[in-house]
């Protein structure tokens, strides 16, 4: 090689190493080209594959759309009960298992999940919605003659909910045939809002072995100041109302004088308005009223029958015979006659199955004058766990359809709250506000409690009714969160660095700051006041100079509510409708048919997963139908946090 001149082309040397060079090149591209040739017919033919596959899915998802209506029938095909050649006279009630308080969903998905768990629990489930429109039309059926309530093993039962039943009995009792409908209930167990039921039959059967329990109304509270000191946890709680006991729980070991005084006169209220219920429809009254106020009397009463407690029922006239089960119904096949083949069943027919079979609806025009009936049950909260939930997830969308659809004239709002999430309950106010600026009508119609949240959310109605026995007011707002900084500082943990501003501090192992805890209560003041605002704009015989009155959390009875002017007339929940309607216009002998609106578990699944539970379900056992449901409706847990600030109270009445 001349190295002086290294690009010399004449230099015969270097031409001869480089033709091996290029050979070896050579070779490496024609490699490195065949894979590359070889990856990309892979590629191409798992794209074809993939779009062969998108396209039968997408084939397979029409055929199953085109054929919802005939799929959606198996689903439920071989559970379907016929219709009885011969309509029996007797209709029968048999309530164990829960019992809502918002109407059923009427959704695919949700008629799906009820036959599924009454597939493998053999639990029914109930609402007070079916029975009583169930009530309502065997009334003016002249085949029925009589119904029968089984209130053994009965969910759950508010006083609301058992005079609305109580009330579609009399109704059916005045009947519309030549002669009345007869009642008759059964019990082994008889409690107290059972027997509100019950004190409305003609018969009132009881189990040798059972009993009527009669206990009063009580208001406990559990109570963890010194369970929190043991363990070093500081409660942190900002309060603006002088009764809001929300927070009594963590600050004390006991009922203040100032809410126990409240409680109490709550508590003599709710008896009297429940003693008064059973003057209405008999002379036990009395008797119930020496049972509880003299337990003395009633273990010597107890003594004198032995300890048979059906026996003294008996003999105060508490019930009209002692029966068993078998006994009683074929006391009542010898009016509606035998099933064939049965010693003692009679001829009967289930209420869900009058429903389904002699009490079909027909279907709304669009264009007809309607009311809507929306449902908030429970604890008002930010982020629905279900479809039962009160929360914004769940009554937004209902609320914005209701604003636009023209045919709605005006909302029946059913309450059963004790409050909740501040923000929660802010954001179904400003839906309702939506619904007003459309020119509908708003009633809210409190049924056992509506107070705080619940009461912050009704400033938005035109009027609000409550039953006598519902407890309302709560105005008040309270925030709190815990410090665990003594129980990390005792166990070595500490906490320390830089910030820019004080405020930039999250304090786990520190005390909260001054300056943060005067945020805090700055926050939960001004909380406080737009709650009070909102109420006496809404409320114009309140006057917000004597906020005093009305407000600092203070809960009232139905009565004294009315007094003060926070609500505007006592009455159930058919009341509040007749009252919408006449606010809307309608014809009170003939009023706007009311439209229930609620929430349902479909509107939650995907397309495949709606396609998969619709539609293949009636292939699959019902367990794994059941376990493919839950799963697929389960919500994530860890964003349902508690709010910081809360409008709730934390009295539970039961009976």
């Amino acid at each position: 090689m001349d190295f002086q001149n290294p690009f010399n082309d004449n230099d015969d040397t270097q031409s001869q190493d480089r033709a091996p060079k290029h050979t070896v090149c050579r070779a490496v591209f024609k490699f490195l080209g065949l894979i590359g040739a070889t990856l990309t017919f892979i590629r191409n033919v798992i794209c074809n594959i993939a779009m062969i596959l998108v396209c039968l899915l997408v084939f397979v998802g029409i055929e199953f759309v085109q054929n919802i209506d005939d799929l959606k029938q198996e689903v439920i095909k071989s559970n379907t009960p016929q219709a009885p050649i011969e309509k029996p006279s007797l209709i029968v009630f048999n309530l164990n298992g829960p019992i809502s308080e918002m109407p059923f969903s009427n959704g695919e998905i949700d008629v799906l999940s009820r036959q599924l768990n009454k597939n493998i629990t053999g639990n029914t489930s109930h609402s007070v919605e079916n029975i009583v429109k169930a009530l309502n039309k065997a009334k003016d059926d002249n085949d029925i003659e009589s119904c029968f309530f089984n209130l053994d093993d009965i969910g759950a039962l508010s006083l609301a909910k058992a005079q609305r039943i109580a009330d579609a009995i009399d109704d059916f009792k005045k009947g519309s045939s030549k002669s009345p409908k007869k009642v008759s209930t059964f019990a082994t167990n008889y409690s107290q809002a059972s027997y509100i039921i019950a004190s409305h039959a003609d018969a009132i059967y009881l189990d040798p072995l059972g009993s009527i329990n009669f206990t009063g109304v009580g208001l406990n509270s559990l109570y963890f100041k010194d369970l929190l000191d043991r363990f070093k946890v500081t409660p942190y709680i900002f309060r603006a109302g002088e009764f809001k006991s929300a927070i009594e729980s963590f600050s004390r070991n006991d009922m203040s004088d100032g809410v126990k005084a409240e409680y109490q006169k709550i508590a003599d209220n709710l008896w009297q308005v429940y003693l008064d219920k059973l003057k209405k429809k008999s002379n036990i009254a009395n008797t119930v009223q020496t049972i509880v106020s003299n337990p003395e009397q009633y273990i010597s009463d107890i003594k004198e029958f032995d300890g048979n407690f059906a026996q003294m029922a008996k003999n105060k006239g508490l019930c009209t015979d002692i029966s068993d089960m078998p006994h009683t119904l074929k006391t009542l096949a010898s009016s509606s006659g035998f099933k064939n083949d049965s010693l003692y069943m009679p001829k009967y027919i289930d209420y869900d199955d009058y429903l389904q079979f002699y009490a079909q609806e027909t279907p709304l025009d669009t264009s007809d004058n309607k009311l809507a009936c929306i449902y908030g049950i429970g604890e008002i909260t930010d982020n629905a766990q279900d479809t039962s939930s009160f929360s914004p997830k769940n009554l937004v969308p209902i609320l914005d359809k209701i604003a636009i659809d023209k045919s709605i004239k005006g909302v029946l709002f059913h309450i059963n709250s004790g409050g909740g999430s501040v923000k929660a309950s802010e954001d179904i106010l400003r839906a309702l506000n939506r619904v007003k600026e459309a020119g509908k009508k708003i009633v809210v119609s409190f049924n056992g409690t509506g107070a705080s949240g619940a009461y912050w959310i009704s400033t938005a109605a035109d009027a609000i009714f409550a039953t006598d026995d519902t407890i309302t007011g709560s105005i008040g707002v309270f925030g709190m969160s815990f410090g665990f900084d003594k129980l990390l500082n005792e166990y070595g943990v500490y906490q320390d660095g830089v910030v820019t501003s004080e405020f930039a501090q999250r304090d786990i192992a520190k005390p909260m700051s001054s300056l943060q805890m005067q945020v805090n209560t700055l926050s939960v003041e001004s909380i406080y006041k737009r709650f009070i605002n909102i109420v006496c704009a809404s409320r114009k015989n309140l006057n917000k100079s004597d906020y005093k009155t009305f407000a600092e959390g203070k809960v009232f009875n139905a009565k004294e509510a009315l007094k003060i002017g926070l609500i505007d007339k006592i009455g159930g929940h058919n009341d509040a409708y007749l009252a919408l309607n006449k606010l809307t216009g309608g014809n009170d002998e003939n009023p706007m048919p009311l439209v229930n609106m609620v929430p349902s578990k479909g509107q939650d699944l995907s397309f495949v997963q709606d396609l998969i539970l619709k539609h293949l379900s009636s292939y699959m056992p019902d367990e794994i139908t059941s376990a493919l449901l839950k799963i697929s409706l389960k919500k994530d847990l860890k964003v349902d946090e508690k709010p910081h600030l809360m409008a709730i109270m934390p009295l539970e009445t039961k009976y």
